[in-house]
């Protein structure tokens, strides 16, 4: 399991590599004359990101970690054995597997497309919109996603840990400037 300080450190490394990240696309798009930055609209790609943080600490990673612990406990171990490289290369390319079916059942889907609307709703496409996510995943069923993984023995840490690593990924896809 995953301590309190260890995710605060974590936190504070992602937020520090997002920042980074965000200040030099802007300062590369200011250069080239792109516009790829609104104020408000940045503005409001941070605050989604608040509220969604602090729901996610308070509920969504709550009933998600629940859910797949219910189905860790009551599934089938297929990966105990593998050595730990293995088991971590399958989980991530498993978790990626399902991300994308994730994503377009968020496409296709009315229900998916209620929450994921949130993402494409931002005129502009940058790092700061990589970080426009819903608060409503929990409720259009993004979870149930991540069950084949806790069904086949993957503990429920481990299966946030890639989805984050998966994120992550997902973050630097985000530009106009590659």
């Amino acid at each position: 399991m995953i301590t309190t300080p260890s995710r605060i450190i974590i936190l504070a490394t992602i937020v520090s590599i997002f920042s980074t990240l965000i200040i030099i696309e802007f300062i590369i798009a200011k250069y080239n004359n792109k516009t790829l930055y609104n104020y408000k609209d940045s503005l409001a790609n941070l605050q989604i990101l608040i509220i969604r943080n602090i729901l996610n600490t308070a509920i969504t990673g709550s009933v998600m970690l629940l859910i797949l612990q219910f189905i860790y406990n009551h599934g089938i171990n297929l990966v105990g054995n593998l050595n730990k490289y293995t088991y971590w290369i399958i989980l991530i390319i498993a978790q990626d597997f399902l991300y994308y079916w994730f994503n377009r059942f968020s496409h296709v889907c009315r229900l998916g497309w209620a929450s994921h609307v949130v993402h494409h709703s931002s005129t502009y496409f940058n790092y700061t919109t990589a970080i426009r996510e819903s608060v409503t995943y929990v409720a259009s069923g993004i979870w149930i996603f991540w069950l084949p993984l806790a069904l086949i023995g993957y503990t429920p840490t481990h299966i946030l840990v890639a989805v984050v690593i998966n994120l992550l990924y997902q973050f630097f896809l985000h530009t106009q400037l590659i």
